[in-house]
């Protein structure tokens, strides 16, 4: 693979604006208003090119104008190398982002839901493999750490957004220093991380112990088995110890 001409377009312009932007300081990042509240954005204020008239409007969104805005930076490149190494020689690739700001309000609370319900997945499994050989844990037990899990995990990132908005002058927290706006925001993320960790918690003790599943029949019968072997263990273990005890009686 051979990178010959790669391009960018940003608030600033193409790359070449934009290097100079950063040689002399400049922010991109812009205070915008979004359900009433002020939020550092880096929005592209610039004129970007229209669609075509057989364009399906599914694809007529901002992030595929600026997708074609540096696509026709490079139409004579494209164009020149078509004719030098043919069509099936060559690929342009380019990439976008979610405008989820501005397309999809409620963006943020589908990411803390999510995270939550993966921390509580991972915390599950990481208790398991903790655990080891030493035994199997009770599924209750570790379903509540898989929710204390996620939670920490949850208690770390708001931590994170306080931390870069009072440092940084970020507005992670949608927020001034003097407003309510930051805590409403946090203990928002933290209500809707532990709804996604509460039905993470459910879902994986349910799933890793044979409740639901495509295997859940074998994970029930390993399940079996492991209780058996585990009270015949200790079946030996107390007739072990019953017999040394009689040996010293």
């Amino acid at each position: 693979m051979y990178l010959s001409l790669p391009r960018i377009f940003s608030p600033f312009g193409d790359e070449d604006a934009l290097f100079n932007a950063c040689c002399d300081g400049k922010r991109a990042f812009k205070k915008e208003n979004f359900i009433n509240k002020d939020m550092l954005v880096g929005k592209i204020d610039l004129s970007l090119p229209n669609f075509s008239h057989n364009t399906p409007k599914m694809y007529q969104t901002r992030t595929n104008q600026i997708l074609l805005a540096t696509i026709l930076s490079l139409e004579n490149e494209i164009k020149n190398a078509i004719k030098r190494y043919g069509k099936d020689r060559i690929g342009v690739v380019i990439g976008t982002t979610l405008n989820n700001r501005t397309n999809f309000q409620s963006f943020d609370l589908v990411t803390h839901c999510c995270a939550g319900f993966i921390a509580a997945w991972f915390g599950y499994d990481f208790a398991v493999i903790m655990q080891g050989r030493y035994g199997r844990l009770s599924p209750a037990l570790t379903a509540m750490f898989s929710i204390c899990f996620s939670l920490g995990i949850s208690v770390a990132w708001e931590i994170y957004e306080f931390t870069m908005d009072r440092l940084y002058g970020m507005a992670l927290q949608c927020s001034t220093p003097t407003s309510e706006a930051g805590l409403i925001d946090t203990m928002v993320d933290f209500i809707i991380a532990a709804v996604g960790a509460l039905a993470g918690m459910f879902t994986v003790a349910f799933y890793r112990n044979g409740k639901f599943g495509k295997h859940k029949k074998q994970i029930r019968a390993r399940i079996l088995r492991e209780k058996k072997d585990a009270e015949r263990k200790d079946r030996l273990w107390e007739a072990y110890v019953n017999e040394q005890n009689h040996h010293f009686d």
